[in-house]
């Protein structure tokens, strides 16, 4: 943009154009999709379906949970779902933008923006149908939910550092990809998502320990619920590691992006 463009302006173009692009992603999300929209309901209906069938079949022992057991795993796994959305739209934002950066020369951190924007939108949906049900099924929804998207917001962050940084390693190496998604899965079973954190025990808890994702998902649950934090101390620090851990991948993203697209090819 020229120089003698107005700051208020400029700010005004950015605005619009991360308009632009997040309702871009929004419509091109579901167009070719019968249901559309509606899987953002389904899908995290059809996941506590069945691990409430594993729980009642005697599979698992999630352990005691201060709240019936479908609100429990639901809620987790509606704030997995945010933080893994993140983590996949900024994986691929090489591949799905490679070529229109190098086009049309589009700010990366407008890029990052939207894909964070979509991610959460697509996150509120489900959030807030789940908090009506709650409220409906007759349980206590603590004032301390306000607080409570500080931690949803972090974790959001979270999934955006390691997308970015999943992303930049798969543009040298395809199998980063791959092999990340693989470790992600496996991360969600680690996680006390579908079980409480009072059944952790040797291994799982030393893991745990050093999992954010333990602290974000049970800070979020225990304030909506409870209205208090899951290890105060420990949580804050690691939301104060995953902004200072962003702001650095970030940079090392929009400084290497156009080398390594270079080298890939796309």
């Amino acid at each position: 943009m020229p120089n003698n463009i107005p700051v208020n302006q400029t700010i005004e173009s950015k605005i619009f154009l991360l308009r632009q692009m997040v309702n871009m992603r929004l419509f091109a999300e579901f167009k070719h999709s019968f249901l559309g929209w509606a899987w953002l309901i389904i899908y995290p209906l059809f996941t506590i379906t069945t691990w409430l069938f594993i729980k009642q079949a005697g599979v698992i022992n999630p352990g005691e949970t201060e709240v019936p057991y479908y609100a429990y795993v639901l809620l987790g796994i509606v704030s997995w779902g945010f933080f893994f959305e993140a983590y996949k739209n900024c994986s691929n934002i090489f591949n799905n933008y490679g070529k229109i950066v190098l086009v049309n020369k589009l700010p990366l951190g407008i890029i990052v923006l939207s894909e964070f924007c979509v991610s959460f939108i697509k996150f509120l949906i489900p959030f807030s149908l789940t908090i009506l049900f709650f409220l409906i099924s007759g349980i206590s929804i603590h004032i301390q939910i306000l607080i409570s998207i500080m931690p949803i917001l972090i974790l959001g962050l979270l999934g955006t550092c390691l997308g970015l940084l999943i992303g930049t390693l798969s543009g040298i190496a395809k199998d980063f990809s791959f092999f990340f998604d693989n470790i992600m899965r496996l991360v969600m079973l680690l996680t006390p998502i579908i079980y409480s954190p009072k059944v952790m025990n040797g291994t799982l808890a030393k893991i745990n320990f050093y999992n954010p994702l333990n602290y974000l998902i049970n800070s979020i649950r225990n304030l909506i619920f409870e209205g208090t934090w899951y290890e105060f101390s420990n949580t804050i620090l690691w939301i104060s590691l995953v902004i200072i851990l962003f702001a650095l991948i970030l940079r090392f993203f929009i400084k290497e992006f156009p080398t390594i697209l270079e080298r890939s090819n796309i």
